[in-house]
């Protein structure tokens, strides 16, 4: 923790300012040694389905995410909370709901979308369609119209810039 905490002021001092991490589950001693130094913490939790998520990250649980985020919102209430979701994992538009839920329970201030990179010769051989990335952005920034909502494209999804901003993304990542 002591040479993460040192790498972490560096960083904050670089930027001019506090940082976000993603650094995995972070445990309460660590949060307050980092504290002085983050605006905010991402949960990359991937899916809130629970079958999903044991399927597709047997070794990540979520727990520890909601233990992070449940400590960060009692004892650094400015802190923000964050989690990253990939669509084209399985998710069923029902699950929608789930997602709902999770970001209204942990009160959450952003979220970062990642459309499925596929990967030949796995059960993950092809990406989300456009409509079904969208699908979730938009009906995020429906039911949460101040979240900060970050969308992750690459080159080869270029062309979805313009409707990702339609359907309500403040940002992008990966691109």
């Amino acid at each position: 923790d002591e040479e993460l905490l040192e790498i972490i002021k560096q960083v904050a001092h670089v930027y001019g300012g506090k940082i976000w991490l993603n650094l995995g589950a972070i445990k309460k001693e660590s949060i307050d040694l980092f504290a002085p130094y983050i605006e905010g913490i991402c949960a990359s939790i991937e899916t809130v389905e629970p079958k999903l998520h044991k399927t597709i990250c047997p070794d990540k649980k979520i727990e520890p995410y909601i233990e992070m985020f449940e400590y960060i919102k009692e004892k650094y209430p400015k802190i923000k909370t964050s989690m990253t979701m990939v669509i084209g994992l399985g998710e069923k538009k029902e699950d929608f709901e789930l997602l709902k839920d999770f970001i209204s329970k942990y009160n959450l201030d952003r979220i970062t979308f990642y459309a499925l990179k596929p990967v030949p010769g796995t059960p993950f051989d092809k990406g989300p369609s456009t409509d079904d990335y969208l699908w979730w952005i938009s009906n995020t920034r429906i039911e949460f119209p101040k979240i900060e909502i970050i969308s992750g494209t690459t080159l080869r999804r270029y062309k979805e810039v313009p409707l990702l901003i339609q359907a309500g993304a403040n940002a992008f990542t990966k691109y």
